[in-house]
């Protein structure tokens, strides 16, 4: 998620970075210079967005339409799976920690129990009480605006011990229900991360900031090659494109030095 918001910045720096350019360019009066600029930000936003979001698109749904230097995916592959597995094993230790497995235990031992407890049976701090064990459970309102009210549970020995408590977003009306969504929210996060690292052994792990630097050099670079016939058809476009502007540039730069010499 972390890595879909960087992302969308960097996009929003160069549209507005862009957008600047146009709107002075737009304010001038010389027509070499408004050219200029506005030249200028129709490449920043060609060359920098929509070119390389493109190509982001296009290696998502085929990593193999464009050929990236094996050195560099073999990099960044390793990069991306060492910060991967570390983050698995933080997972793992969090399961750990919410006791996650001690409480699967707890679910399948006096699960005949829990589907016949409601939730209206415990809330409001109510103790319902169970073999060797009492449960309590309160709902809170979220506190973030617009936020829905959440369920805390709490297990006890009867010589008042605690030995579980945890937090839900569960809507269900039995405990039953509302344990095993509690189970399911805690292994979200490590289905997502095995599901992660899968998509980096299959190469699928490019983001946006991760292709810009090998698209900014299209004209002078064997790394970053087509295979498939409309990534060739861009990759035609946008060395067009780019050969262009540096023409036009050129052509502006050249067009204003005569006119300050000329003054």
């Amino acid at each position: 998620m972390l890595q879909y918001f960087l992302d969308f910045i960097v996009l929003i720096v160069f549209i507005y970075s862009a957008r600047i350019f146009w709107r002075i360019g737009k304010r001038k009066k010389t027509k070499q210079i408004k050219l200029l600029l506005q030249t200028i930000a129709v490449f920043i936003f060609f060359h920098l967005v929509a070119f390389p979001v493109v190509y982001l698109i296009l290696i998502k749904n085929d990593v193999s339409s464009i050929k990236i230097e094996k050195d560099i995916v073999s990099f960044e592959r390793s990069e991306k799976l060492k910060k991967a597995v570390e983050t698995e094993k933080q997972i793992e230790q969090q399961l750990i920690e919410k006791q996650k497995p001690e409480l699967e235990s707890f679910i399948e031992e006096y699960s005949y129990f829990l589907k016949k407890i409601k939730w209206d049976s415990l809330d409001n701090k109510k103790i319902v009480f169970l073999d060797s064990f009492m449960l309590r459970g309160n709902s809170q309102k979220n506190p973030i605006p617009g936020g829905d009210y959440y369920k805390i549970i709490q297990i006890y020995t009867l010589k008042g011990s605690k030995l579980f408590e945890f937090t839900t977003d569960s809507k269900k009306t039995t405990l039953s229900e509302i344990f095993k969504d509690y189970i399911k929210e805690i292994e979200s996060d490590k289905t997502s991360i095995v599901e992660e690292i899968e998509t980096i052994k299959k190469d699928q792990f490019w983001n946006y900031r991760q292709i810009l630097p090998y698209t900014l050099n299209i004209l002078f670079t064997d790394n970053f090659n087509p295979q498939s016939r409309f990534a060739n058809i861009i990759y035609f476009i946008h060395n067009i494109f780019v050969v262009g502007f540096l023409i036009s540039l050129m052509m502006n730069l050249f067009q204003f030095y005569l006119l300050n010499n000329d003054r």
